[in-house]
Parts: structure tokens; sequence; C-alpha cells
């Protein structure tokens, strides 16, 4: 093969490949969130959440303590809580990317092992309802 023709051949390959991407553009990233306990026995409970950009438009936390727990306070402010069955929720509008602690503070101590937690998201990208379980 000539060197014209070879570069030739190259440009058609670099022109085709160029319109299959725009044809058929790759699957953008899926929005994240990884859930971790930063402290998850005693007086105080933190959970920490990494979010990933693009951030989702809401994220809903779902705390579970032993049952019949009494809640001093949480921050940021929690939505509800069902002392009976010892789940407490958040909503949490409009997310920043970054990491956010949702701390909360018990009248009674808890042992290790007895919180545990939901994180539920519509993933920004791709609309794909979402929940992770933090043990």
């Amino acid at each position: 093969m000539k060197k014209t023709s070879l570069l030739s051949f190259f440009r058609i390959i670099l022109v085709v490949g160029t319109m299959l991407v725009q044809l058929y553009p790759l699957p953008t990233a899926a929005t994240e969130i990884k859930a971790h306990y930063t402290h998850a026995e005693g007086k105080t409970i933190t959970l920490k959440l990494a979010i990933a950009s693009p951030p989702p438009n809401s994220i809903i936390v779902i705390q579970n303590v032993p049952p019949g727990s009494l809640i001093v306070g949480s921050t940021p402010p929690h939505k509800s809580y069902k002392k009976k069955h010892g789940k407490i929720k958040w909503l949490i509008k409009n997310p920043a990317t970054g990491n956010l602690n949702i701390q909360l503070q018990l009248k009674k101590s808890v042992p290790a092992g007895a919180v545990s937690a939901m994180v539920r998201y519509l993933d920004a990208n791709t609309g794909t309802f979402k929940t992770e379980m933090v043990p």
C-alpha cells in the first residue's frame, strides 16, 4: 500500500469512528451515593454520605435504631420518627456534591450493631431508583 493510501484509509476510519460515537453515545456515569457509619454506637450516631456528581434531586435516609429509643436531636432535622418501630426518616432536598453527615443524638446509648440505615434516591443520569443498605 502506498503511503497516501494508508493515510486515506486512516482518515476514513477516523471519520466513520467519529460518526458512530455521535450516533451511539457512551452511557453516562451513574450518580452514586456511598454511605457508611463514622460512629454507630453510644449516644451519637453519625452516617456519612459521599454524593457523586451530578447529585440526585433528593435523598431519603431511613435510620433504624432500637424500638422505643428517645431522640434528643438530629442534624439535619429528621422528617419523621416511628418510635414503636425505631425508624427515623430524613428527606434531603437538593443535596450538594461531596460529603454530608447525618448525625443523631439519642438519650440512651445503643450497642454496636444495633443500628442500620437505608439510603434511597433517583439516579440523576439514568432515572433509576437506587437503594443502598448500610449495616
